[in-house]
Formats: C-alpha cells, sequence, structure tokens
C-alpha cells in the first residue's frame, strides 16, 4: 500500500487552519552521513513561492523514516537566539515552553522539483539544530543567506486526506 505522502504531486490543494494551499514543489534533502528526508512546499493559492517563503505564509510538509510525517510552521526567534551557538543538550525557551537541542547537523538539497522559491539550490548547504519540547519540535536551519525557523507538529496521513478533502482536491481521491 502507497502511503499518501507518496501520491503529492504540485497543484494538490490542502485546507489547513481555513488558509487553502498547494502543493508548489519539493525538495529531497541529505545529511553528510546519509540521512535523507523529503520536504513539500505549502503556498496559500492565492500567492506565488517566492512570497508565501518572504512573507512567512507558507508551510513545509515533511517525512522521515522513523519520524512520520510533520507539518512545519515558520516562526520569528527572539532576537537575542544564537542558533550557531546551540549544541546538542542546550536548552532554549520559545512562547513559554521549553525546547532541548537534540542534534545538530549539516544538509543539503539532492532534488529539487517545482517551485521552492530561492529558499534553496542544489548542493547549497545549511547547518541545523533540531530541539524536542513534548510532542512539538523546534528547527532552526541556517546559512551564509540567513537563519529559518519553525515549529513542527507530528501529523497522520488521515490530516492530509481530510485537508485534501476540504480544499476540494483530487490528492485525497487517488
Amino acid at each position: 500500500m502507497v502511503a499518501p505522502f507518496d501520491l503529492l504531486r504540485v497543484g494538490d490543494a490542502f485546507c489547513i487552519d481555513d488558509v487553502e494551499y498547494a502543493a508548489v514543489g519539493s525538495m529531497t534533502l541529505r545529511t553528510a552521513d546519509g540521512d535523507e528526508w523529503r520536504e513539500w512546499l505549502l503556498a496559500p493559492r492565492d500567492i506565488a513561492a517566492e512570497e508565501a517563503l518572504r512573507t512567512d505564509r507558507h508551510r513545509w510538509l515533511s517525512r522521515e523514516s522513523g519520524e512520520g510525517l510533520r507539518l512545519w510552521t515558520p516562526i520569528a526567534l527572539p532576537n537575542d537566539v544564537d542558533a550557531t551557538a546551540l549544541k546538542p543538550g542546550h536548552r532554549l525557551r520559545y512562547r513559554d515552553h521549553d525546547y532541548r537541542v537534540e542534534d545538530r547537523y549539516r544538509f543539503h538539497a539532492s532534488q529539487i522539483f517545482g517551485d521552492v522559491g530561492s529558499d534553496a539550490s542544489l548542493q547549497e548547504s545549511f547547518d541545523a539544530v533540531d530541539l524536542r519540547g513534548g510532542p512539538q519540535q523546534l528547527s532552526i536551519e541556517w546559512n551564509a543567506r540567513g537563519v529559518d525557523a519553525t515549529l513542527g507538529r507530528q501529523v497522520g496521513g488521515h490530516e492530509l486526506l481530510r485537508w485534501s478533502r476540504e480544499a476540494g482536491g483530487a490528492f485525497a481521491i487517488r
């Protein structure tokens, strides 16, 4: 049986938190030690991918082996957070919630298709830290161009199908 995530295509529509999104592009990301995961950029249907990224109105949907599906929402970190100084075991308080650094790594995009705006280019390297705080995960990624932070939560394939049905999308009937 094919998992719903594997059936995603550019143009698939999803209604998440009363906003209709379209899957506009996808990346396969890989660490130096061979870990690999896939992310889909979801942009509101009425704006281009680049504008959605610039204005933090996008979402990312990812799947990594052993992690399942996660929906990521962009966040603004406090100005005093130095992502480059975070190491495994360090703690960070964000919105009255404590997160602990679990992993620090470097990754690059090994495949890109569709429109991911200027968020990444093939083989461009990023450093990242993953922090956990209960069921949520905080991811901070950076390189010479800047820092991006997202807050992720686990989602099930059933949610993906519901979001598609609510948007009247073809994805739900594939």
